[in-house]
């Protein structure tokens, strides 16, 4: 509709499509953990550590279709996460690490809102991740570090469309490197890349004689980048202005995601994206320093997420916004 401008306002009635819908959920938690990080000699630490959580979650629910669920549910998790690491100290500005964790997610997800009869009885799901790296000091205030790690995971709901989900059990193996720190007096940045392979190893989805040879294994996951880079930097300038040190700064970085695929088909490909951001710092007084951010500098159009095949969402637009800190 065309709103006219000098009536800017619309008054339209709401209309709920699912007035049924009540959900209500209580959820009792309990967690303990200990741990420890031992110096064997100058040169070893040892990183040593479990925690155990009770999750109790109960789920009230009066749903119209799709999911037609009225009642009660209730599903209870005892679950211990252990994690080990070493760290070796051959010089004072190099440290070298392997580790070992485990951690899960339970089938309500990280919001704990909702929990359906298709998937109360479902295992949590587990992440088990082994991982080595180093951390290297080039500079006094600038930090070298990367890591190469598998992270093996399992029952991770994995979607085939848009009503239909599969329990998968994936791995991903990858590595990463990182750049944080000063340097110089006037330049800030932040680097990192990072570059995954992350696959099906095996599903709960058999074959049937209409797709007798289609497997779900070796495919890759939904929603996982092959090639990931990011880079902010900060520069001041309020030497050029015969300013003091931080009075007026300028930055300017970029986020890139290569392609992805939305479902566990990999028959629809979501293309890579590098918007790139900018901003201004002022330093107003002593007490009082204010910035513009501005994001997707050049308009960009690209898609960050899908659901699915058929349900992809476009990145934020260019935007700006203002902000103003004051210390009394």
């Amino acid at each position: 509709m065309t709103t006219p401008f000098w009536t800017p306002t619309a008054y339209f009635p709401m209309v709920f499509a699912n007035p049924n819908r009540r959900r209500h959920t209580d959820l009792d938690l309990a967690a303990g953990y200990v741990q420890d990080q031992i110096e064997i000699t100058r040169y070893f630490d040892v990183i040593t550590g479990v925690r155990f959580d009770r999750f109790d979650l109960k789920f009230t629910g009066f749903d119209p279709a799709p999911t037609d669920f009225r009642g009660q549910l209730r599903r209870v998790d005892n679950v211990w996460s252990p994690r080990f690491g070493l760290v070796f100290k051959p010089i004072e500005i190099l440290s070298l690490y392997g580790s070992y964790s485990r951690s899960f997610l339970p089938v309500a997800g990280d919001q704990f809102n909702v929990l359906f009869p298709t998937v109360a009885n479902f295992a949590p799901q587990s992440f088990e991740n082994v991982e080595v790296g180093f951390k290297a000091q080039l500079l006094p205030a600038l930090l070298f570090t990367g890591a190469l790690y598998q992270l093996n995971r399992s029952n991770q709901q994995l979607t085939v469309d848009a009503t239909t989900a599969i329990l998968a059990n994936t791995r991903t193996q990858g590595g990463e490197l990182g750049l944080v720190g000063n340097v110089t007096d006037r330049w800030e940045v932040s680097l990192g890349y990072g570059n995954q392979d992350a696959r099906v190893v095996s599903t709960d989805r058999r074959p049937t004689l209409r797709t007798q040879f289609f497997t779900d294994v070796g495919k890759t996951n939904p929603f996982v980048p092959r090639n990931t880079f990011s880079l902010w930097n900060k520069y001041d300038i309020s030497s050029f202005f015969n300013a003091g040190p931080g009075v007026l700064g300028v930055g300017a970085g970029v986020v890139y995601n290569s392609k992805f695929y939305p479902a566990i088909d990999n028959f629809v490909v979501v293309p890579g994206y590098a918007p790139v951001d900018g901003a201004l710092f002022v330093k107003l007084s002593e007490n009082v320093s204010g910035q513009l951010n501005v994001e997707n500098l050049a308009g960009a159009r690209y898609y960050v997420f899908a659901h699915n095949n058929n349900n992809i969402a476009p990145g934020a637009p260019r935007s700006a916004y203002i902000t103003l800190n004051a210390r009394f």
